[in-house]
């Protein structure tokens, strides 16, 4: 377990207060702080449980603090944080801790991963008891990976722990994640990483000590939504690329100048579709983050928008989209406030620019070409028989090289592939329309040597959202991990189990 062990786990007893070690006199320094709350709305939802560590400039725990809190209400997704209404049935409100959670955190620099979203559901607790937050020095350590965990997969508390070493599952239980986030913060401060970043960090709690907070209450602040908005749940729209989407990394998806809190808003909407699905309610609740922080309504519908190109892109990875796709993809598109065209739109896009950097990739047709007219983008192809040759590899090489493979044939039909051991309609229509027809080993020829479209669409000098769906083969995933031993990046192919947490130099060095 390393320094995790000197970290404190969640304690068994739920529905009070547990304090130990908190120091009265210790100077500045942090505390790392984690909630758990019944939903994602700052505005609507409410905390529901609080964790918070307090460690020294140098990363070591002095102590501890957690309390369950009634949220006076509903307790929302037990099955994710395994809180139980009757676990918090005696325990104290928000306004009825405060006193206590205000005398832990003046003076002290806050850490959490994904702040903004902790930060915002802690200032709007506050308003409702009627203290405000003022502008305290605060520490993403999800933000903070570009200097301690470069190159990292995702950016999960998950997934940060496990790149330096610690095989320990996320317990959506507030003092246990607090001491995971403790944990990744003694290695950002202590880590052979980047030892200036580490070293700017120790000098936050100088400038905590100067901030003033709020003497007394002041007036409470309503925060409550409409009632209606319990009623506006709909069926969630199951989109099957939803969850792979949910994979990628939000400085990944919205590019290098996209804000922290365009960053922190990313990640919260892609953590909402690890389910496969996005509702009404989900939606709702993340436009009140977005509101929580700062960000315009434009702002917003771009990274919606983005996330619709990526979802095309995953659609189109195959080198098909099948309607339930489409469709799937529409229906997304309207849950996050745009339209079913815009969803269209957004596969188009991906659709030309594919067809375009196939094109740029086509090979010349050599001097000594003896089957006729080369194949095209765009061109349907029916396959007939053929299951001895690879028929099903034959397909999806076509479709990834931007051949349509249709079941039936037609006028639009280019040619049909045949290796003459079905004798039936297709047969029968292709003879009809004149259409020529060659076996396997002349398909797959054509399909070395397949050309750009008649026309071709024009490419935006954009960035290439279309990596990953043409025809280059598949390769294993990566990873990238921090080594603990001497902070060099390494890569390793996704893989089941435990996670190396050195290099492998400093690995063989160990067994010498």
């Amino acid at each position: 377990m390393g320094f995790l062990s000197r970290f404190r786990r969640e304690p068994s007893n739920r529905g009070v207060t547990v304090e130990e070690g908190w120091p009265s006199n210790a100077g500045n320094g942090f505390v790392v702080f984690d909630i758990e709350t019944t939903g994602l709305s700052p505005t609507a939802d409410r905390i529901l449980e609080m964790g918070l560590i307090r460690i020294d400039a140098n990363g070591n725990p002095l102590g501890y603090w957690s309390t369950l809190v009634n949220p006076q209400g509903s307790v929302g997704a037990t099955h994710i944080h395994g809180i139980k209404q009757t676990d918090v049935a005696n325990s104290p409100t928000f306004a009825e801790c405060v006193d206590q959670v205000l005398e832990k955190l003046k003076g002290q620099v806050l850490v959490a991963h994904n702040a903004k979203f902790d930060h915002s559901f802690l200032k709007a607790e506050l308003g409702r008891a009627g203290w405000s937050l003022p502008e305290v020095p605060i520490v993403c350590t999800m933000l903070e990976t570009r200097y301690f965990l470069p190159g990292i997969s995702r950016k999960r508390l998950v997934d940060c722990v496990e790149a330096i070493g610690i095989n320990q599952d996320v317990e959506h239980r507030a003092l246990g994640d607090a001491s995971l986030t403790a944990a990744l913060f003694h290695f950002y401060l202590n880590g052979p990483v980047d030892r200036s970043r580490s070293a700017h960090l120790r000098t936050l709690p100088v400038n905590a000590s100067s901030i003033v907070w709020p003497a007394e209450p002041g007036e409470p602040i309503s925060l409550a939504r409409p009632p209606k908005r319990a009623n506006q749940s709909t069926p969630p729209a199951q989109v099957g690329i939803l969850q792979s989407i949910s994979e990628i990394m939000p400085e990944d998806l919205l590019g290098d100048e996209a804000t922290p809190n365009e960053i922190s808003y990313a990640a919260l909407l892609l953590n909402s579709l690890e389910d496969g699905s996005i509702s009404n309610v989900e939606i709702a609740a993340l436009g009140d983050c977005a509101t929580s922080f700062g960000l315009l309504g434009e702002t917003v519908e771009g990274i919606h928008r983005t996330l619709l190109l990526a979802l095309a892109r995953e659609a189109w990875r195959d080198g098909v989209v099948s309607r339930a796709e489409t469709r799937e993809i529409g229906e997304c598109a309207k849950q996050l406030g745009l339209s079913e065209s815009d969803g269209k739109a957004c596969l188009k896009e991906i659709e030309d620019l594919r067809v375009a950097r196939i094109a740029a990739r086509s090979k010349p047709i050599p001097a000594d070409w003896l089957h006729g007219d080369p194949l095209r983008v765009g061109d349907r192809v029916v396959i007939t028989g053929c299951y001895e040759d690879g028929r099903f590899e034959l397909e999806n090489q076509a479709r990834k090289l931007g051949v349509r493979i249709t079941g039936s044939v037609s006028g639009k039909t280019t040619l049909l592939v045949s290796d003459g051991t079905i004798n039936g309609n297709k047969e029968a229509d292709a003879k009809r329309l004149d259409l020529r027809v060659v076996g396997p080993d002349v398909f797959r020829t054509l399909l070395e040597y397949v050309q750009p479209a008649t026309s071709v669409s024009g490419v935006p000098a954009s960035k290439d959202l279309t990596e990953g769906v043409d025809a280059t083969p598949t390769v294993e995933k990566t990873e990238s991990l921090v080594c603990v031993k001497c902070g060099v990046t390494f890569a390793r192919v996704v893989a089941r189990g435990r996670k190396p947490h050195e290099c492998g130099d400093c690995r063989a060095a160990a067994h010498q």
